[in-house]
């Protein structure tokens, strides 16, 4: 990369001493250089070359996801380009596009992009950072509009819709293709395939503005949960909890450099230990520590992130989506977002509200009932916190239950061995 770089210098260089009859062509080698550059920064970039099965999660970097992304971009756009032109011109000449043609066609497409941006998501969840937020942040607006540009396709509605009407063909599809087809047909109507103007635009505004507010949203309980620790210095405090938990809680104390107060180092045994929001030591506190006050303040942090009780508030958010879920209901002629939400599911709104009743009425007696015995267990009532923790105890009461001696028999290696020697 140091020469090309110095190869760009040099085109740069040299045209300090071209007359001015000489620029045209110094853009056109300027020109040249920017896109040698660009090729060869693509060439090994991570999210453009992955392996089959799994994308190369440790070698992508916040830099990769711009131009890789921008690259994708623009060859699915000319690829659905090229792909509304084919499905016109069969259907001008009276011809119906086949099922294989149009499915594959839409999952080539749909991969270009959706691979390398959900191996970016996955990163934010994993591994946040500002590089990498920053760079998902400034190519969000353009994945959007390209995924509201391909559902939304006006052509490729044509073409399914047309596979439909053609008995023939339509005949020909089995019980599966068929139930894709109908879904790619009622995706395309619900992302606005049928508006038009002023009502097409808002629909778009909407999609975009719905993507930010999820982002935003997201980023700010992820801020909140990293934005939480407690220190903890006692043996006291973290009597209970197994030992691979403490190791974990330890490990966290080394990765802020929390040091003991002889300056040791901080380990499972003798501490000190940092409690978090992550799942693994959330769960573990709740289910283990012997100390109501640690699980009450590591629950009652969890449960109030990003709220009006700490951090980026999500509740203007929360308003916001819904609003805009309701306002893009009314333009596709739906009466509410559960109702666009299930359009597309096996169920209606009045079978799953049906559903969810009959749960509640044949579980909150059995319900109401372990609850009391669980409290009956414990000698008194239990809050929130205590939940988990009762409920641990009275399993190695009743059954002689032990998860960390279970443990033992489940290493990771052993694990993923006879996980993949089950699918071989």
């Amino acid at each position: 990369m140091v020469g090309h770089k110095a190869a760009g210098v040099a085109v740069i260089g040299a045209a300090t001493a071209y007359s001015y009859s000489d620029c045209l062509k110094v853009e056109i080698d300027l020109a040249t250089a920017k896109s040698l550059m660009t090729a060869l920064s693509t060439a090994d970039n991570p999210l453009l070359n992955a392996p089959a099965l799994f994308p190369r999660f440790a070698d992508i970097r916040a830099e990769h996801v711009e131009p890789a992304i921008t690259a994708r971009l623009a060859e699915a756009k000319a690829g659905l380009e090229a792909l509304e032109h084919e499905i016109d011109a069969t259907l001008a000449g009276g011809e119906t596009p086949s099922y294989l043609f149009l499915a594959d066609s839409v999952e080539r497409l749909g991969e270009l992009v959706s691979g390398p941006w959900g191996a970016v998501g996955h990163l934010k969840m994993v591994k946040d950072s500002d590089a990498l937020r920053a760079a998902s942040d400034a190519v969000q607006p353009e994945v959007v509009a390209f995924s509201s540009k391909m559902s939304g396709s006006v052509a490729l509605y044509k073409g399914w819709c047309a596979l439909r009407a053609d008995t023939a063909a339509w005949g020909a599809l089995s019980v599966a293709q068929r139930r894709a087809a109908e879904l790619e047909i009622l995706s395309g109507e619900l992302a606005g395939v049928g508006l038009v103007g002023d009502q097409k635009a808002r629909f778009e505004d909407i999609q975009k503005e719905l993507a930010a507010l999820s982002t935003s949203f997201s980023n700010a309980v992820l801020d909140a949960t990293k934005a939480f620790s407690k220190v903890i210095t006692t043996p006291e405090a973290v009597a209970g909890l197994p030992a691979s938990a403490r190791a974990m809680m330890a490990a966290s104390a080394r990765s802020r450099g929390i040091k003991g107060s002889g300056g040791d180092e901080a380990s499972a045994e003798t501490g000190p230990w940092v409690a978090t929001l992550d799942g693994p030591c959330l769960l573990a506190v709740l289910t283990f520590a012997d100390d109501a006050s640690l699980r009450e303040t590591v629950y009652k942090a969890y449960v109030t992130r990003a709220s009006e009780f700490s951090g980026d508030d999500n509740g203007p958010r929360i308003k916001r989506i819904l609003q805009l879920r309701q306002e893009k209901a009314a333009l596709l002629g739906r009466a509410s977002h559960a109702e666009v939400s299930l359009a597309s599911k096996m169920a209606t709104l009045g079978e799953a509200n049906a559903l969810l009743e009959d749960l509640r009425a044949k579980s909150i007696g059995p319900a109401r009932e372990e609850h009391a015995a669980l409290e009956a267990f414990a000698g008194r009532p239990l809050s929130l916190w205590d939940v988990n923790y009762y409920a641990e105890k009275l399993k190695e009461v009743k059954y002689s239950y032990d998860a960390e001696e279970v443990r033992a028999y489940l290493p990771l290696d052993s694990v993923l061995g006879g996980l993949f020697g089950v699918v071989s």
